[in-house]
């Protein structure tokens, strides 16, 4: 969770969101940064703790909006006249990036928080279908809504729409920023060598259970089951923009003018031969 005092708004990090990036864009970014409280992470230090003062004992990276009212509460917070707002995703393509992240990355961890830890040794070796079957909740109902199943946040992003998305919600933080004073990187990926649809892991039984666990998000976010749909699709204009600021440490920029934001230099074939380097190199969410 992050909380700006000065621009009023409350970031809700659910899993597997993209919410890494856009809580260190948040955090780091001077046009947005001020006079924040941000939740601690896991094994963080005493030492930590003071050298970065503005990092709270009492909630943590991932505190639900429902645990994040509480805490305004216990300080004196008005929780309603603050903008707050999370992330979803496709929850069939969710759980295949969790499972990537806690089984096929972790060991590569070098600081592992126990539950992960466990998680990953009651899974390892074993089917993706048995992780679904046991794993599939809903992230939406966890993170952005109260027991009854009512969101508590302002604005709801995708994932799928991730640039589009954050530009709003900037624009409503702080509407004097920039599009050129901020970026996304790409940050806590699940990196792997995997390069198969989500649906290729699914079995009818598994498909229909997470349909069953995690309807809200689908209902929310319109989502379908989608059979082999290329994760980057050529229409989705944004999210390849998005993507020069993922990779642009990767690429050169003079032998690929057709990423200028502006759209109209949009090169189809072009887009292609950046996701085959995209997979080529590993770089997943």
């Amino acid at each position: 969770m992050i909380i700006s005092h000065k621009y009023k708004f409350v970031f809700i990090h659910a899993p597997k969101t993209a919410g890494t990036s856009i809580r260190h864009l948040l955090a780091n970014n001077s046009c947005l940064n001020n006079d924040i409280v941000a939740g601690h992470w896991h094994n963080i230090t005493e030492e930590q703790y003071e050298k970065f003062p503005h990092v709270s004992r009492d909630i943590w990276t991932h505190t639900s909006a429902m645990l994040g009212k509480e805490f305004f509460e216990d300080n004196g917070w008005d929780w309603d006249s603050y903008f707050k707002f999370g992330f979803i995703r496709n929850p069939w393509d969710r759980m295949i990036s969790s499972y990537r992240y806690l089984i096929e990355n972790m060991k590569n961890h070098p600081n592992p928080h126990p539950k992960n830890v466990e998680i990953h040794e009651r899974f390892h070796g074993k089917p993706i279908k048995d992780f679904i079957m046991e794993r599939a909740k809903d992230p939406t109902r966890h993170y952005l809504c109260d027991k009854k199943g009512n969101l508590m946040v302002d604005y709801v992003g995708k994932f799928e729409n991730l640039w589009t998305d954050m530009k709003e919600i900037i624009k409503q933080i702080n509407p004097k920023i920039n599009e050129c004073e901020w970026s996304l990187l790409h940050r806590n990926s699940t990196s792997t060598k995997e390069t198969k649809h989500y649906s290729h892991y699914y079995d009818n039984e598994s498909k229909e259970m997470v349909r069953s666990k995690c309807g809200q998000s689908i209902e929310l976010g319109n989502y379908k089951f989608e059979v082999g749909k290329k994760y980057l699709n050529d229409e989705d204009a944004d999210l390849a923009i998005a993507s020069l600021d993922f990779f642009q440490a990767n690429f050169d920029a003079k032998k690929y003018p057709y990423m200028h934001k502006d759209k109209t230099n949009y090169n189809i074939d072009d887009i292609k031969n950046l996701r085959k380097k995209i997979y080529e190199n590993s770089f997943f969410w």
